[in-house]
């Protein structure tokens, strides 16, 4: 059996669940020898209220307690870990049984199991998780089974390192509190609130946190011009490094095997025509070059008159533009432009499944 020193406690809650495009869900974590400390100092920052949270009227004590969670990221080893996901992404009536919880129930599953994977293999630790209740009643017994399950079968580990997991009401315990104010922050700079509510406090108060975070920007922050130090930083990945520097955030992408699905086409389709040949040579030929984002769903209809040059590249190159939302590749896709008529043996050729993918 693990030590009691080797047992990492983790404290979860979600922001945005319903009515926002993003949902986050976060975690704070920490040794158990120095929970007593910052549950200690974190609940003398309360001063008699019930619960912080980052919805709704604001506490004046939030300032305090924001410090405070900081004040023990550095001192003792407090961590904060956030997952987006992009639920327009969800299709919970083909994957949870048409239950919105059961969807969150899996995200959390993937969140929670990243900590074992992040273990090394010698490692003895065990996780002890409480967690913000979904809904009345609800038992994460079945989460607990998941998780072990898992971890047996990918490290081979034959103890379960997922000690318990249980749901609480939030303004029982502090950390789940603490995990509240941080992912609230998160989701509603990823959900844009800042644009759409004008709230000095608020603002004051994201201010705060990324400032105390003091997250590097990442390459597609730099791009977008924003400054060290800004919330605006909260919208994007984190980089990977700082999941052991206190504070990290990650997407989860619904549309993995899509993805996938999609990029093999691309390769079927280009394989249809030589590969010396330049995309305005197969424009001229009536087939029309495509870029679509899985992630955040933008389609460029016409690539060549956005980037002129990229005409001239052969269909062998690698390259592709980056979305100019989400700076990932694009994926290219070919269709026939309805604009010219000539007919080719290559469009003919090219895999049926083109003409229905592209309508979704």
């Amino acid at each position: 059996m693990a030590a009691e020193g080797n047992t990492i406690h983790i404290f979860g809650d979600e922001s945005s669940q319903r009515g926002h495009k993003y949902l986050a869900y976060g975690t704070m974590d920490c040794p158990r020898s120095q929970l007593p400390t910052i549950t200690a100092l974190l609940n003398g920052t309360k001063k008699n209220r019930r619960e912080f949270k980052w919805s709704g009227e604001l506490s004046r004590d939030l300032t305090a307690f924001v410090d405070t969670i900081f004040v023990c990221r550095t001192k003792h080893g407090l961590s904060f870990r956030s997952m987006v996901v992009n639920t327009s992404h969800s299709d919970h009536r083909k994957y949870n049984e048409g239950d919105a919880y059961l969807g969150l129930e899996k995200y959390i599953f993937v969140h929670l199991l990243g900590y074992a994977r992040r273990q090394h293999m010698t490692s003895t630790t065990r996780f002890a998780v409480t967690l913000d209740k979904l809904k009345d009643n609800h038992q994460f017994d079945r989460l607990r089974r998941a998780l072990n399950s898992r971890v047996r079968n990918e490290s081979g580990r034959h103890y379960d390192m997922y000690s318990e997991v249980i749901g609480v009401d939030s303004h029982t315990h502090i950390l789940v509190q603490a995990a509240d104010v941080l992912t609230g922050c998160v989701a509603w700079v990823w959900n844009k609130r800042y644009e759409k509510q004008s709230d000095p406090e608020r603002v004051a108060l994201a201010e705060q946190i990324a400032r105390l975070a003091n997250l590097g920007l990442t390459d597609r922050a730099k791009t977008d011009g924003v400054k060290h130090g800004h919330y605006m930083n909260f919208g994007y990945s984190t980089w990977r490094h700082q999941e052991t520097h206190g504070f990290a955030i990650w997407e989860l992408n619904l549309r993995k095997e899509m993805e996938a699905e999609l990029r093999s086409l691309s390769i079927e389709q280009l394989a249809c025509f030589p590969p010396d040949m330049t995309f305005a040579a197969l424009a001229e030929r009536g087939v029309k070059p495509v870029m679509r984002c899985i992630r955040c769903d933008r389609r460029n209809p016409n690539i060549l008159e956005l980037i002129p040059s990229f005409s001239q590249r052969p269909l062998s190159d690698r390259y592709r533009p980056k979305c100019q939302t989400c700076n990932k590749r694009g994926i290219l896709l070919l269709r026939p432009d309805p604009l010219k008529r000539r007919a080719s043996s290559e469009i003919e050729r090219m895999p049926v499944q083109v003409g229905l993918r592209l309508r979704h």
